[in-house]
C-alpha cells in the first residue's frame, strides 16, 4: 500500500515533490483530469482538478488539499476517532490547539471552533445526553454538556461553553447526529467558541481536530 501522508505534508499550490506527485496519482486514479499529467508540481492544473474532485465529492471547492479532501482522496490516515457531524453552524473556524498550554499549568484537551454567539450547535453522534454543566457549576465550562453514543464501548463528545442549550435537552435525551442541542456563547470564558473534545470508549480524550476537520462544514452557513 502507498504510504500516507501526515496532516504536516500535504502539499500547497506552488510546491514539488514526492507528497505532490502521491496526491495527483490519487487524482488520476479517481478519474479526474489532469491537464500535463502526474508531474509533481503543484500548479494551476493541479489546482483545477482537485476543485473538480471536490466538486464530485459535495466539499467546498476551494482547490486547496485540506484534510477532508486529503481523506477522500486517500492519501492521509484516517482520523483516531469519527464523529458524523459537524459540530458548529458556520461561518466558524478552527485550529489544531492540542495540548496547547493553559493557565494554571492546565493543557488543551479539545479543538475550539470560533462563531459567533447565537450559532446552532449540533451533536456530533448518535447518543444519549448523560451530563449537563450549567453555568455557575463549572466556571471553566459554563453551559456544557457530555453526549454519549449509543453504539460501541461509550465513546463521549464534550462541549462546553454554549449560550443556550435547545429546548428538551436533558440529562437522559437521546437524540440523533445533526440535532441542534444549543447556541454558540462564551460562558466560562471571554471569546465566544465551542470547547469539543472527544473520549473514545469513555477513556482520555484525544486530539478531535483531525476528526472535526474530517467533516469539516464551517463555510455551511444554513
Amino acid at each position: 500500500a502507498a504510504t500516507k501522508l501526515t496532516l504536516a505534508q500535504l502539499p500547497v499550490r506552488g510546491q514539488r515533490g514526492a507528497a505532490v506527485l502521491a496526491v495527483q496519482t490519487a487524482l488520476v486514479a479517481a478519474g479526474i483530469p489532469l491537464r500535463g499529467g502526474a508531474d509533481g508540481l503543484f500548479g494551476g492544473a493541479t489546482w483545477t482538478a482537485i476543485v473538480a474532485f471536490q466538486r464530485s465529492k459535495g466539499l467546498n471547492p476551494t482547490g486547496t488539499l485540506d484534510y477532508r479532501t486529503a481523506l477522500e482522496l486517500g492519501v492521509v490516515e484516517p482520523p483516531a476517532a469519527r464523529i458524523a457531524v459537524f459540530p458548529v453552524q458556520g461561518p466558524c473556524s478552527f485550529a489544531d490547539t492540542w495540548m496547547a498550554p493553559r493557565p494554571g499549568g492546565r493543557r488543551h484537551e479539545g479543538v475550539d471552533i470560533i462563531a459567533a454567539e447565537g450559532k446552532e450547535i449540533y451533536a456530533a453522534i448518535s447518543g444519549t445526553i448523560t451530563t449537563i454543566w450549567r453555568v455557575g457549576t463549572n466556571k471553566l465550562t459554563g453551559n456544557g454538556l457530555r453526549i454519549v453514543s449509543d453504539d460501541g464501548p461509550g465513546t463521549y463528545v464534550f462541549y462546553a461553553h454554549l449560550a443556550t442549550f435547545a429546548d428538551g435537552i436533558q440529562v437522559g435525551t437521546k437524540g440523533t447526529a445533526g440535532q441542534v442541542v444549543g447556541t454558540n456563547g462564551k460562558t466560562g470564558t471571554h471569546t465566544p467558541h465551542l470547547h469539543f473534545e472527544i473520549h473514545p470508549g469513555g477513556g482520555v480524550a484525544v486530539n478531535p481536530y483531525p476528526a472535526a476537520m474530517a467533516v469539516d462544514a464551517c463555510h455551511v452557513t444554513a
